[in-house]
This record gives C-alpha cells, structure tokens and sequence, in this order.
C-alpha cells in the first residue's frame, strides 16, 4: 500500500512538473504565450482543491520515500537507487523559495502574479533564483525520470517505447530550459528598453518590496526544517545499522548450505545476503516487481509472514511451489534455511543492460532452438578446417532464414542455434515468424544440402523445438563478452523439444501455446503430452515430422 501511495503521489507530482516545463517552453516564443498559457497549465493548480492535492503529494511522497529508507537494514544499494536518494534529499532545499515565495504571494499578499513578474524576480531582481531554478529543473527532471524507469522498465510495454522515451526525457527538458532562458533574455531587452517597466510591472501585479523580508524570514524558517528532516534521513538509517552490529547475535540464516549469517531485527533475507556481499539477483532493485531474487525456503519458513498482495501477485505470476518466496519481501524472525533458484552474475546489478544498452526487460517472448543430427559423426571424418566451412555455411543459411522472419539470433552453441522472436513485444507475431522461420529453416536446410552434395555422405537433417513464454531478455556476460539473451523457464523447455525431436524422429516439436497464440491450425499433427525435464506438468506439443508439410499461410 506505501508504495502504491508513494508511486502515486510522484506521479501526480510528475504532472505537476510536466506542466510547468510546458509552460516554461512556451518562452522560445513569447512570455505573453506563456501567460496566456498558464491559465490551463499552472494557474489551476492554484485553486484551493488542486493546491490542497498538490501539497498532499508534496508531502507524502518525501515522507513515504523517507520511511522506505529508514526500513532498510543496509546502505548498499544499487546506483540508480542512491542517484535517485541525492536527488530528492536535493530537491527540498532547492524547491522551498519558489515555493513558498509562489504561496505568499498569490495567497498571502493576494498578488496577482504574472510570467512578466516571475522573469523579473528571477533575471533582474535576484538572478541567484533563476540558477537555482535552473539547478532545480535538472535535479526535478533526473531524479523523476529514474523513479518512472524503476516502475516502467519491468512493464513488457517498456520495451517497444523505450526509444520514445529516451528521446521525450532528453528533449523535453532541453526545450523548458530554453524556453526558461528565452524568456528571460527577453525580459532583459524589455528592461534596457523601457527601465520603467519593473515599477509598471509591480504596480499591475500589487508587488511591493515590502513583502520581500516576510518572504525570506518564511524562507529561512523552511530551510532550518528542511535541513534538520535532511539530515535525520542521513543519520538514522547509519545510526541503527551501527547498533546493529554491535548488538547480540539473533536469527541466522543458512545460505545454500554454505554459509551462516547473521539475520539483523526487521532485515529482509535480500538485505542480509547484500550486506554479506553475496552476489544475488535483484532486477528491481528489491521493490518486489520482478521475481528475479526469489528463493526456495526451508527449515524455519513456517514462522514467516504470510507473503504481500504485491508479493503474491507475483508469485502467482510465475506459478511458484509454496516453498518460494522473494527474498526482498520475506523479513525472517527466527533461523531460516533458503536456496538460491537463479544464478547471479559477477558484475550485479548490472547484469542485465538490456535490448539497444537498455536494461533487462521482462517480455513473452518465442523461443527457437535448432541443432544439427549426426554431425559428431561427420566431424570425426573431416579435417577442422573442413567442419568448421561446413559449420560456417550451416550457420550463414540458418541465420539468413531467421533474420528474414524478424528472429533475432541469440547464440551459436556447437552446431546448435537460439534464436528469438517477438522481442518488439508482440508475442503473437514472434510465434508466427517462428513457425515461417522453421520453415524457412527445411527450406535452407535443402539447398544447403544440395551444394554440398560432394562433400556428404548423407544429407544434413536438423530438429528444432519452439517454446512461448515470460522471459528475461537482456545483455549478460563481462566486457567483449556481453551478448543479447533470454533467460527463463520457456528457454529450457524450448531446448527440450529441441531434443526430444531425436526420439521422435522429427524435425520440429513446437508447443500448442505456439499454435494458439500464432493463430495457427495444426490440428494435422499429432499432439502429445511430452515430459520436460524440470517442468512438473507434461507440456501439449505437436510433432512435425517433416518441415514441408507445414502449411502457414
């Protein structure tokens, strides 16, 4: 409920934004534009329903955001989470002037404040207020931008925009603050111009500098409070971890049968293995909006807590055994034995960098496996250099078929191929161009096998499987090494059909959950309930045995 109430509050807070860097754009043409355009963009947040939504925003959003940090039990967090914490402990002591001089004003003095009194204040009166707006543009829009990323970047439709919106997050704020300096440039010229108008414009608006020391005794007041809730944000979290450590030994946790760890009062089982700086995933950053830390428990999971809504949500979302939970959500009070069930990468939380440098997305994704029969046996016979000319053409055919049906290769593995189809977020396109991938593949498969007629015994034959599910696609790996892939449970089945095609005598294995969502009648084939190592249930599959009968169009 906290974060529910604490995303919504940001995202009030980020239309609040939105309007005003409109607003301030609207300066590349004119600061009459912009005045008459505050009347739907800024002026409404004025009224007293508005005004009273915003303040409530204002304050529970810090408040919200202060008390998710005070619940931590560690202060190692990943980058973007401490970016985004500098940011917005920022924020308060920046925002106060405009604030509170925008409140006094308008409600206090009854002043009728206009965009040519704003510019005035900002680039004659005090220019100090127009860097600091300048300063609080940029700190706003960074710290409110990582906070939709860590909310967007698991949605599968984050994916498709992701271009849109880097562009939007790096354009728009360039315009507001152009517009801003516009603006203001043009209020300069007016005053060298007509050096009257700062007293015309004070005597239309009822401005007085009699107001000005009021304002700055406010201002002085809000900057003691800022700066003493700032730093009780910075001091309690290291003042409780500090007696943490010195306090007496409680709850352990037994890690993989491995290690023993002490378990901190109120500390989730996540927070325990990064303070132990012991490499575990956490794609989310510990929000509980992935599955990527989850862990089987055992000895001691009878005392824990029953899990969250948000907890179950996605739980269910995976189809986990009950003897699983997230290890961001789970705060053990008494001794507890877990298992890691995914493996992490040396260089978390990085391991994931995502599609095109973006970081690692959830998506359905279709999943084809093909690899190469007998070709062990054809290797033995043939000099290196002859397999891998093979092997190369092999590949080059395959390839071209896959990339031509919109597949994207994943991996070459031996004589085995990975591919993957749908990673524009269109599950239901990605399963089709599979399937006319595959067939594609037979056809290859035969020319291939016709230009080197000469230098087989016996025709290449090829057996693949196609798998449909939830995975994680992104980059993994270490320096030049890093490459484009999927991991996930919908991987290891689509391998399995791969192998199960030898047992079969096929050339294709592909699951009914291909089919369907494909859209595609394949009632012709035979369908089976075949046993997938690692999976609990049979999977329904049909079995293709030669590639030219299939019939897509």
């Amino acid at each position: 409920m906290q974060d529910r109430l604490r995303l919504a509050s940001g995202m009030l807070l980020a239309v609040y934004v939105l309007c005003h860097f409109l607003n301030h754009m609207l300066g590349i043409v004119s600061i009459e534009l912009q005045q008459s355009a505050a009347k739907i963009l800024t002026l409404p947040w004025n009224r007293t329903i508005l005004l009273g939504v915003l303040l409530a925003a204002l304050v529970i959003h810090p408040l919200l955001s202060m008390v998710s940090l005070q619940r931590r039990r560690h202060l190692m967090l990943p980058s973007w989470q401490r970016a985004q914490i500098w940011l917005g402990l920022l924020i308060p002591p920046l925002l106060s002037p405009h604030l509170i001089k925008a409140l006094m004003y308008t409600h206090h003095f009854n002043v009728d404040v206009d965009y040519h009194l704003v510019q005035l204040t900002l680039w004659i009166v005090d220019l100090s207020d127009g860097v600091t707006q300048i300063a609080l543009f940029i700190v706003t829009w960074v710290h409110g931008c990582i906070g939709v990323w860590s909310w967007a970047h698991l949605k599968p439709w984050y994916a498709k925009w992701y271009k849109s919106l880097t562009a939007f997050a790096w354009s728009f704020p360039a315009l507001a603050l152009a517009g801003h300096v516009s603006s203001g440039m043009q209020i300069i010229r007016e005053v060298n111009r007509n050096p009257d108008l700062p007293a015309e414009v004070m005597l239309k608006t009822g401005f007085t500098m009699d107001m000005i020391p009021d304002v700055m005794k406010m201002e002085k007041i809000s900057y003691w409070v800022i700066f003493a809730m700032v730093l009780a944000t910075i001091m309690f979290p290291m003042f409780r971890h500090f007696t943490l450590r010195v306090r007496k030994r409680g709850a352990q946790l037994y890690f993989a049968d491995r290690q023993k760890l002490r378990i901190n009062k109120g500390a989730t089982v996540l927070e325990v293995l990064q303070t132990a700086r012991i490499d575990h995933p956490s794609l989310c950053g510990g929000l509980g909006r992935c599955s990527t830390c989850r862990v089987r428990v055992g000895k001691g999971s009878d005392d824990l807590q029953p899990p969250s809504p948000l907890e179950q949500k996605v739980l269910e979302r995976i189809k986990a055994p009950d003897d699983v939970r997230l290890a961001c959500q789970i705060r053990p009070q008494e001794d507890l034995k877990i298992w890691p069930l995914l493996t992490p990468c040396v260089d978390q939380p990085d391991v994931f960098t995502s599609i095109d440098s973006r970081h690692g997305q959830e998506l359905v994704v279709a999943v084809l496996f093909a690899d190469l029969r007998g070709f062990t046996a054809f290797s033995e016979k043939r000099l290196p250099f002859d397999v891998l000319f093979v092997l190369n053409r092999y590949f080059r055919f395959m390839g071209t078929a896959i990339e031509e049906e919109g597949g994207r290769l994943d991996k070459f593995i031996g004589d085995g191929i990975m591919a993957l189809f749908g990673l524009d977020g269109d599950p239901k396109k990605g399963c089709k161009n599979a399937l006319k991938a595959a067939k594609a593949m037979g056809r290859e498969l035969e020319k291939l096998n016709g230009s080197l007629a000469d230098e087989l015994d016996e025709p290449l034959r090829i057996g693949i499987g196609i798998h449909v599910g939830n995975v994680i696609v992104g980059e993994m790996g270490h320096g030049p090494a890093r490459q484009l892939t999927a991991i996930g449970d919908t991987v290891n089945s689509a391998s399995r059909l791969e192998s199960l095609t030898k047992e079969h005598g096929a050339q294709l294995v592909v699951s009914q959950d291909v089919t369907q969502r494909a859209g595609i009648d394949m009632e012709d084939f035979p369908l089976m309930e075949l046993n997938i190592r690692g999976r609990l249930d049979p999977l329904p599959a049909r079995v293709v045995v030669a590639l030219n009968e299939l019939e897509l169009e």
